[in-house]
């Protein structure tokens, strides 16, 4: 997670067949929503499942807390 405590979560995620970080939400981008106040997640689910620990930082994350 990226920003504020306080901020308003923002969750972006990758779908399938897409990239993470430097192609689909690069640090650039990722840069400006925080300088806009919001607390930014940035998930990969390309072929994945959810899980606890994906489970665990969202709840944390809509919550506006700070995972263990």
């Amino acid at each position: 997670m990226i920003g504020p405590e306080d901020g308003t979560p923002r969750v972006l995620v990758a779908g399938l067949g897409e990239q993470i970080g430097s192609v689909e939400y690069p640090d650039e981008q990722v840069a400006i929503c925080v300088e806009y106040g919001f607390r930014v997640v940035r998930l990969d689910n390309r072929a994945s499942a959810p899980d606890e620990e994906r489970r665990r930082v969202l709840r944390h994350a809509g919550a506006g807390l700070r995972p263990a």
